[in-house]
């Protein structure tokens, strides 16, 4: 694997992860626009341009990896953070665990956005997690059809997932409508990686205009 790949994305990842920290810490609002205008379709963004090479596995492997990697660490910070609070209660006779110790645990599982607090901050994970269950059919299906079948998929549940986010203003469990979301930006992950050299030269070009519009987006 080409190491000044693998560099350039853990730069990103980590102005990634610096910006949301920026983004919670009760920054101006006009930073904070600008913040949440882009960072989390960063994250997914950057988690597709190397999902082709991981969708190459059977989806048996592919699901294993990706339970590892992201909904046992959202167990298992969730199941910690609970006990600490909770520990901390009795030890010192105050109350700092919100809510009872048994809704939080359900709540885990439930996994809703805007719940308790020591589940909906790690939402990010059964997000991406469930995204990419939904990426993996696609580039499966996107091999029998024409060439730009997986992106017309992905257009396909960004359109219901923002739709059901407009209508219903309610988050499903386990963030999967934001998940129907993030698989676009998955895909045009896998076409940056693909297309990368041609894409690069066009914003070279370009350069002024895309930041003339970003702004212009972001106001």
């Amino acid at each position: 694997m080409d190491k000044t790949r693998e560099t350039w994305v853990d730069i990103a990842k980590g102005i990634g992860i610096i910006l949301v920290i920026m983004g919670h810490a009760n920054c101006p609002n006009l930073p904070h626009g600008i913040i949440y205008s882009f960072h989390m379709p960063l994250f997914f963004f950057l988690s597709g341009l190397f999902i082709s090479r991981q969708c190459e596995n059977n989806f048996r492997i592919y699901l294993k990896k990706n339970f590892k990697s992201l909904l046992l660490p959202y167990f298992y910070f969730n199941i910690i953070s609970i006990a600490f609070y909770y520990t901390m209660s009795i030890m010192f006779h105050k109350e700092l665990l919100i809510g009872n110790v048994q809704d939080n645990l359900i709540g885990i599982f439930v996994g809703m956005r805007f719940g308790s607090p020591y589940h909906h901050v790690l939402w990010f994970l059964p997000c991406l997690f469930f995204a990419k269950m939904l990426a993996y059919p696609i580039f499966k299906l996107s091999k029998i059809q024409f060439g730009g079948g997986k992106f017309l998929l992905a257009i396909v549940t960004l359109i219901i997932g923002l739709t059901y986010c407009k209508w219903t203003k309610k988050p499903l469990p386990m963030s999967f409508d934001a998940s129907l979301i993030a698989v676009f930006f998955i895909v045009c992950g896998d076409y940056y990686m693909k297309y990368q050299a041609i894409i690069n030269k066009w914003i070279k070009k370009s350069g002024l205009l895309l930041i003339l519009l970003s702004a212009l987006f972001v106001f």
